[in-house]
């Protein structure tokens, strides 16, 4: 019953190499996508990706909006690595509290940010250069090279979930009860230089109904 639309405009040259799309997706309260997503209360959802350039260097703006606000905005888009093929980029930051339910808001906070590099051979084999994840509880980077066969060929992986005032966190699983005190985790492997891989984990104060663990170690 909600009314909504969608608009796709795209074109692309062989000449010029320049691509020019322009995305638009617009819903009032109640819609289809603020519904499929659970978005609370499934506010009007408006949806912006807008960009022209060529596509060996090519980045389109993306913004998201829920009630008329703002959410997150970034870029999306391609660069070309020098003799490693294309890649596909995106970048994305804002306050995404509106968008999740209350009591994760202080697991993300008002500035999160994902940014992605990375591309998928013609073989299935797949190369993340960068990955990026940031919020007010939690740090996460690495990069990865994962062979045609499934395999990983290189991994590297660092992370920590730590609240900024030293007290509980609680995680952004189902239910809301879920809380750490602190977690890290760095795992790294490299196939060229031989099969070993290293990796540890920790979590302090994991609590849950029913369930109290202090310290949780995995080393290898």
């Amino acid at each position: 019953g909600a009314a909504g639309e969608f608009r796709i405009g795209a074109e692309y040259s062989n000449d010029t190499r320049v691509l020019a799309l322009n995305v638009s997706l617009e819903e009032e309260d109640g819609g289809l996508v603020a519904t499929a997503l659970g978005l609370p209360d499934t506010p009007s959802v408006a949806l912006t990706l807008r960009g022209e350039a060529p596509i060996d260097d090519y980045a389109a703006d993306l913004t998201i909006a829920t009630d008329g606000v703002e959410r997150i905005a970034g870029m999306f888009g391609f660069v070309t690595v020098e003799g490693e093929g294309q890649d596909v980029q995106l970048d994305v930051a804002g306050d995404v509290t509106a968008l999740i339910e209350t009591e994760y808001a202080e697991f993300f906070g008002p500035d999160t940010r994902l940014a992605l590099q990375g591309s998928r051979g013609a073989d299935g084999s797949i190369s993340l250069r960068e990955l990026l994840v940031q919020s007010r509880a939690l740090d996460l980077t690495g990069s990865a090279a994962i062979g045609a066969d499934g395999w990983p060929e290189a991994l590297s992986l660092q992370g920590r979930i730590a609240a900024q005032d030293g007290g509980a966190v609680t995680l952004p699983v189902a239910g809301g009860e879920t809380q750490v005190m602190g977690v890290t985790l760095d795992l790294g492997f490299d196939a060229a230089s031989g099969d070993a891989w290293t990796g540890d984990f920790e979590i302090d104060g994991l609590t849950r109904p029913g369930l109290t663990i202090p310290t949780l170690t995995l080393s290898g």
